[in-house]
């Protein structure tokens, strides 16, 4: 009981009526949220061990798994906000903001080129390995 002696009354639930009118600002839309989205900030600031010790706590932390993506997808959400953080400098007229944010997506296309390549090259070796012990086919000496 409230000091005046009189019953505190309990909030009333939350129902989609009031999470529309009272948790949206104007503008937005409700849906059910992605955490790709909240991870996305993540992926571009922490480095890889401090993302991978992160999703991992994450992964802990539910009930159900994590889909299998769910690193891929931030990532690609961090990648895409830097696309309309620099559309927005040059529809607002900012060549300074914009010409930065063209920096930050060519260091970007440099990092994601590079990963290819590591990737690619790392698949090359690892298929070599594969052939080397009879368990694939080398493609250019034929069936095992």
């Amino acid at each position: 009981m409230a000091a005046s002696g009189r019953r505190r009354s309990r909030p009333p639930p939350t129902t989609a009526r009031t999470l529309t009118s009272s948790h949206c600002s104007a503008g937005s839309r409700p849906r059910v949220a992605d955490p790709a989205d909240d991870l996305a900030a993540l992926v571009g600031e922490l480095h890889p061990d401090s993302l991978d010790t992160v999703l991992e706590a994450y992964a802990h932390a539910r009930s159900d798994r994590p889909d299998q993506h769910l690193q891929e997808r931030a990532r690609l959400v961090h990648q895409m906000q830097l696309v309309r953080t620099m559309m927005s400098a040059v529809a607002a007229g900012d060549d300074d903001g914009a010409e930065e944010h063209a920096r930050q997506l060519r260091r970007l296309d440099d990092q994601l080129a590079r990963e290819d390549e590591e990737a690619r090259s790392g698949g090359q070796a690892r298929r070599a390995a594969r052939c080397s012990r009879g368990e694939l086919r080398h493609p250019a000496r034929g069936w095992r």
